[in-house]
Parts: C-alpha cells; structure tokens; sequence
C-alpha cells in the first residue's frame, strides 16, 4: 500500500500558479467595493450610478410587475406529439412537487409587488410633505425677511 501513494510537491505546484497569474497580469492589490462593479452593473451594463430616478418609470415598472407576477402552472406545450406527451407526462409527474413552490413563489412575488407599491406610495407622500415644508419655509423667510426690513 505504501507504494501506491505518490508525493505531491506543493511547492511546485504553487510556483506555477503563481507563473500563470503573473502571465494573465494579475496584480495582488485587493480591490475596494466601490472599485468593483455589482453584479447588477455587469449584467445591465448601465453603472447604478448613473441611474436617475423617474417616477413614470418607476409606475411602469410596478405595472409590469403587477401584470407578471402570477406564473401559470400550465402552459400551452409546443413541438411535436411524441414531445407534447412526453413533457406532458414530466409535468403531471413532477406537479406534487412544482405546485407548492409555484405558490409560494407567486406569493413572494404578490408581496413584493405590495411592498414597492406601498414604498411608492411612501414616497409620494413624502414629496408632498416635502413640497409643503419648503412653501412653510419660504413664507417664513418672507416674514423674516419683513420684520428685519422695519
């Protein structure tokens, strides 16, 4: 049995590692979280940045969402019939399982939905309030500005 192990030498094996990360030119500076871009970024290609908000987007979006977050457990099945009875026999075999988690997939989804149009609705309030505070805050600095002309 002893003859069988082989000896494996780390230290050559590390050597060329290191020889192909200095090949690819790879430094060994850790990167800072804003230097990296988000998986979002990459896969959007648009920086989170540079996003600007925009309320008639926002209410699509929320539309969209609205309108998408039931998924359907049956749908028409395309191809061929061998395909169409074969894919047919799959779902019906695998339904005790995929129902329950299509349920509460489309639960999560109806909650989330409620929770940005809650979080919408939020935000108008508050622009609104905002709105107010800032007239409150003109008219006082006209007052002001009234009682230190006399």
């Amino acid at each position: 049995m002893s003859d069988k192990i082989q000896t494996v030498d780390v230290e050559k094996i590390m050597e060329e590692i290191r020889k192909n990360i200095e090949a690819r030119g790879v430094s060994e500076e850790v990167l800072g979280f804003n230097e990296v871009d988000s998986d979002t970024e990459i896969r959007n290609g648009i920086p989170v940045d540079e996003m600007i908000y925009d309320e008639n987007d926002l209410n699509q979006y929320i539309r969209y969402a609205r309108a998408a977050h039931n998924i359907p457990y049956y749908e028409p099945i395309q191809g061929g019939k061998l395909k169409v009875f074969v894919k047919r026999v799959m779902r019906k075999l695998m339904a005790f399982q995929m129902q329950p988690l299509r349920e509460r997939q489309n639960h999560f989804n109806y909650n989330s939905i409620q929770c940005i149009r809650q979080l919408a609705v939020h935000m108008a309030e508050l622009e609104d309030a905002l709105i107010q505070k800032e007239e409150i805050i003109e008219e006082l600095q006209t007052r002001i500005e009234a009682i230190e002309n006399k």
